[in-house]
Order: structure tokens, then sequence, then C-alpha cells
């Protein structure tokens, strides 16, 4: 079975750093040493990132990587933070 091509109508690449507030969320997991993008989110403030509750993994750690314009390789200039704490909403059901 192929992987299906995914694309948007109409869409167009963002050229590198035109949504500065756009992060990568990646699931860590060390044991294997593999990180795997997991979400988008959108920096608030230096320290916190908004996501969608259901991107938060039960087993494996989380980080962070700003500063990024392509999510499969590292970059000069991204930073990269452990995801310290997590918050879910109090309705939010999984």
């Amino acid at each position: 079975c192929q992987a299906s091509e995914l694309f948007v109508i109409n869409g167009h690449e963002a050229l590198p750093h035109q949504y500065p507030y756009q992060a990568a969320i990646y699931s860590k997991f060390p044991l294997i040493g593999k990180e795997h993008l997991t979400c988008g989110g959108v920096i608030l403030t230096p320290s916190w990132i908004l996501t969608a509750a259901e991107c938060i993994p039960k087993i494996a750690s989380l980080i962070v990587k700003a500063g990024k314009h392509n999510v499969t390789t590292d970059e000069p200039g991204q930073e990269v933070r452990e995801v310290k704490l997590y918050v879910k909403h109090s309705d939010y059901k999984s």
C-alpha cells in the first residue's frame, strides 16, 4: 500500500520564516533515539506553545522546534526546547 500524496488546492509553499509564530512539535522516543513530527503549534510567549490536546502522546516526551522552514531536517538558527509541562483542557476526553 502506497501513501497517498497530500496537497492543498490553490495553495502555495510558505517562504522561509514567513510565519515566525509557528512551531513544530515532536514526540521523542529516547530508548530508540528517534523523534517523530507529531503536530504544529503556535508560539504564544517564549514559554508557552498552543496545540491540540490530541497531540500530546501518552508514552513519549515532547520537544518543540521553532525557527525552521523544513520540518524534516535540522536547520541553522532553529531553537529546540524540551517540554517540561503540558496542560490539557479539563473538558478534553481522549
